[in-house]
């Protein structure tokens, strides 16, 4: 699932997710994760409700912290309310912690960043 506030960042989105979708097609790594069909809408992230049948989420960081933690608490509520695995494809993933640390996430998959010790370039999360 894809939640975007403006027309431009939904379609920005879909590109982004092109690439990595090509890229784990190519990838010299052995990627076991099967995702389904990935859907996009416009709308606050914070108004958004995730239903049980949400089990993707792809996100390019797109907010600060303070928007991030928010949206990890509404992941877990949904989780608590309709138990399921919880897939977060997460590129240039800056607040990866806020998700790790509630001990309800774990590093399925990533690609290494640049040496200069950024944030690696994609992570995929796994939830329940």
């Amino acid at each position: 699932l894809g939640v975007e506030i403006t027309k431009d960042y939904f379609d920005i989105s879909k590109s982004n997710l092109n690439t990595i979708q090509d890229y784990m097609k190519n990838s010299p790594f052995r990627f076991d994760v099967v995702l389904p069909e990935i859907e996009f809408i416009c709308s606050d992230i914070l108004d958004f409700e995730f239903t049980e049948d949400i089990q993707v989420a792809f996100i390019f960081n797109p907010f600060g912290p303070k928007t991030t933690a928010k949206v990890v608490k509404k992941i877990i509520e949904s989780l608590d309310k309709f138990p399921r695995d919880f897939y977060i494809l997460y590129r240039n993933a800056n607040f990866r912690d806020l998700f790790l640390d509630t001990g309800r996430f774990e590093v399925i998959y990533h690609t290494d960043g640049p040496s200069s010790g950024k944030p690696r370039k994609y992570f995929i999360l796994k939830g329940r």
